[in-house]
């Protein structure tokens, strides 16, 4: 299944060159030395204070799994110049010795970082703040490709300046959730973030109260699923209701509040009416029906922001009409709405129905037929026994994204022509 005339010589070449770069890099981070195979980062906050020239994870600021590869420097003049915010948080001081405010400038997830480990200083320490000695770089005080010049670094010290506290206070920015922190200078801490286009890739999502069916005829909540839970689904071929193993959740951020669009269909059965609404993010794929043939299974995977009124997609009808297994029903109302957590399940058929509606697995990349190629390695190893779930340590950044669909995403997004990915 997938594998069909969609894909031609150059697709297959592409998955081939992704698929042998994220195995290399993932298996050069899980050599790299003592420690957990996969990351340092345990799912238990800890309190033991970092020493000297430490830093957590145990890889390079650079490496997928810690704050990803640099993105190049962003000038006043640049469109992502806008992208970055200016911090004014009440309980962090800003040493500013540029006297332009460049200190205050940050990208958003290094904003909210930042605002999460000053909340927890003033709570240990009473009295004293959180200080920030560099933030967004624009004048060329730092090494070749520092992330200060995407303004996804800060320097840290307290403003009390007590050097003591600067262990505890590198552990708290761990806890705060900035993605690699280091112990650099007996001075100040060095922390920073993934890409804030790396989080809104793990995006593809669906809200953590979106509900799925399990073998047994449970509905489950997103943030209740579980890998190795049974879901049904569609076979992507014959549009067959099925079940499927969960074999990974990609995304899995209960915390994360996201924009998402909201889709409302309905079925023109007469008696038999059916309506369902699905949320999920733009760019997520949902089945958009291609056939003047309502009865007729004939899907095609598009973003969810590109459906649009009257459009149809198809809807789970069979415990209504107990005959058939879908329905294809009409779009009648397309909404922006934000909501709380973010989940993607890869099942091993790489479809899932969502609040009634049939959805895709995969996000962010246009083809489907690709994406499920790709994950190829996952479903092989599921068959041969291997359960993520089963890992003593977690797989997954602190953004909760899987480092194999990170992975592929930032190999991708170097190697395909640019707006071909969709973050």
């Amino acid at each position: 299944m997938y594998l069909n005339e969609e894909m031609n010589c150059q697709d297959t070449a592409l998955i081939l060159a992704v698929l042998l770069l994220a195995t290399s890099q993932r298996m050069a981070e899980s050599c790299r030395g003592p420690g957990p195979r996969f990351s340092t980062r345990h799912p238990h906050k800890t309190q033991v204070a970092l020493v000297y020239r430490q830093h957590i994870p145990n890889m390079s600021e650079k490496t997928i799994g810690a704050s990803g590869p640099a993105e190049g420097k962003i000038r006043r003049s640049d469109t992502k110049f806008k992208d970055l915010v200016v911090t004014l948080d009440q309980n962090v001081v800003f040493r500013n010795e540029e006297g332009t405010g460049a200190d205050r400038m940050m990208t958003k997830r290094c904003q909210d970082r930042l605002k999460t480990l000053a909340l927890m200083v003033v709570n240990r320490w009473p009295k004293v703040k959180l200080r920030v000695i560099e933030a967004w770089d624009e004048d060329g005080n730092h090494g070749r490709d520092s992330l200060h010049y995407e303004g996804r670094a800060v320097d840290l010290t307290t403003d009390d300046r007590d050097e003591e506290k600067y262990g505890m206070l590198a552990r708290m920015a761990v806890n705060a959730g900035f993605d690699w922190v280091f112990y650099e200078s007996k001075h100040h801490i060095h922390a920073s973030v993934i890409a804030d286009d790396e989080v809104s890739m793990g995006s593809g999502c669906f809200p953590k109260d979106s509900t799925v069916t399990t073998h047994d005829g449970e509905v489950l909540k997103m943030d209740e699923l579980k890998v190795g839970d049974k879901v049904l689904t569609y076979d992507r071929d014959t549009g067959a209701r099925k079940l499927s193993d969960v074999i990974l959740m990609m995304h899995e951020n209960a915390d994360t509040v996201a924009n998402f669009v909201k889709i409302t269909a309905r079925t023109e059965n007469g008696h038999q009416s059916i309506q369902r609404q699905v949320t999920l993010t733009k760019n997520h794929l949902i089945y958009k029906h291609e056939s003047t043939l309502p009865d007729r299974w004939h899907p095609r995977a598009v973003f969810a922001e590109d459906i649009q009124l009257g459009d149809y997609v198809y809807l789970n009808s069979y415990e209504i009409t107990n005959s058939t297994d879908f329905a294809a029903a009409k779009v009648t109302a397309v909404h922006s709405v934000e909501g709380k957590g973010v989940f993607a399940p890869l099942t091993a058929e790489g479809s899932i129905i969502v609040d009634g509606v049939a959805a895709s697995s995969y996000a962010v990349y246009h083809n489907e037929y690709i994406s499920h190629a790709l994950f190829y390695p996952l479903r092989l190893l599921w068959r041969w026994g291997f359960r993520w779930s089963d890992q003593p340590t977690t797989t997954k950044s602190i953004s909760g994204v899987h480092w194999y669909p990170g992975s592929i995403f930032h190999i991708a997004n170097a190697m395909l022509p640019r707006g071909s990915l969709n973050p």
